[in-house]
């Protein structure tokens, strides 16, 4: 098992400055990691966070400790769950900064209470997995302007493969109501780090640009889990003995979390449509191995916001 950093695995790359990746999620966690490792090599770094306020006062922040130029890390209010928030993020940004070279996909939630988006989505895979399929088509054309053909990094998670490990259904989604479904947050969380991993394939068939899903490690010094009570945390992990085993005996904390994530977005060459764990390529379960899974998502996803393309 990789018990590389984020910064050991940049340091190993090629100096990238004049290149620019595009980091959700970005001031805490994983994001936060992913992108400090990235200024290291000298990129440029635009990343997309709800909080606008919190986002300025962390830019700062790792501005100063990073000790890097203020225009080589820039940012805008993205709400993952709101389209109209996306396609004015993707706006912006198209305006602002007309090639990027790599996507990283990182924002998400886990295992969040019963809730839905403002267009009435199931929140765990409106936010991880439809709002980013979203943003990733409207930001096509940026990442294939890039002199490299352009990447998109999926933050999928072993999690795919647990609670249930069912494929993705779809007709769960489509018929989803607040007030009469049923809910279970890990079996929903399962189906969102595999509609990771399905999007990746699907974006991969219907555009010209790589795309990748990884999985990060079991983690636990993030605010991922911020929804989850103890009493969710103990019975996700007791029912799921195999993840338990993973997080006591095989756990990361955040910078090494962070490095398959950089792994991947520096890489010269990646398996498209390939799925990475442990800074290389892996094996995902059988459930995300069915390609018309990947298509039924992505079809799915675009009749929800075929009015904001």
């Amino acid at each position: 098992m990789s018990k590389q950093t984020a910064k050991q695995v940049a340091s190993k790359s090629s100096d990238q400055s004049g290149k620019n990746f595009l980091v959700t999620g970005a001031y805490t966690g994983l994001g936060d990691q992913t992108v400090r490792a990235l200024l290291s090599v000298g990129a440029q770094v635009i990343v997309g966070c709800r909080n606008q306020l919190r986002m300025e006062q962390w830019i700062n922040q790792v501005i100063q400790e990073e000790d890097v130029d203020e225009q080589l890390l820039v940012g805008y209010p993205l709400d993952l769950g709101d389209f109209q928030s996306i396609a004015d993020f993707a706006a912006v940004v198209k305006e602002n900064h007309p090639v990027i070279d790599v996507l990283i996909n990182n924002a998400g939630i886990m295992a969040c209470p019963k809730r839905v988006t403002i267009h009435n989505i199931e929140s765990q895979m409106g936010v991880n997995v439809v709002g980013h399929c979203l943003l990733s088509i409207l930001l096509i054309e940026t990442l294939q302007a890039s002199a490299t053909g352009g990447r998109i990094v999926h933050l999928s998670s072993v999690g795919h493969s647990h609670f249930g490990a069912a494929r993705f259904n779809r007709d769960y989604y489509e018929n989803f109501d607040l007030e009469t479904s049923s809910y279970d947050q890990w079996k929903q969380y399962q189906q969102s780090k595999l509609g990771n991993i399905l999007l990746a394939r699907a974006l991969n068939q219907h555009f010209d640009v790589e795309n990748v899903a990884v999985h990060p490690g079991v983690i636990s010094d993030t605010e991922l889990g911020r929804d989850v009570s103890l009493w969710n945390q103990l019975k996700g992990a007791f029912t799921n003995p195999k993840l338990l085993f993973e997080a006591v005996f095989k756990g990361k904390n955040v910078e090494q979390g962070a490095a398959t994530t950089v792994t991947v977005a520096l890489a010269d060459e990646v398996v498209n449509g390939g799925y990475y764990a442990d800074c290389a390529i892996a094996t995902p379960a059988d459930c995300a191995n069915y390609e018309e899974d990947a298509e039924s998502l992505y079809e799915w996803c675009n009749g929800l916001f075929s009015d904001y393309l």
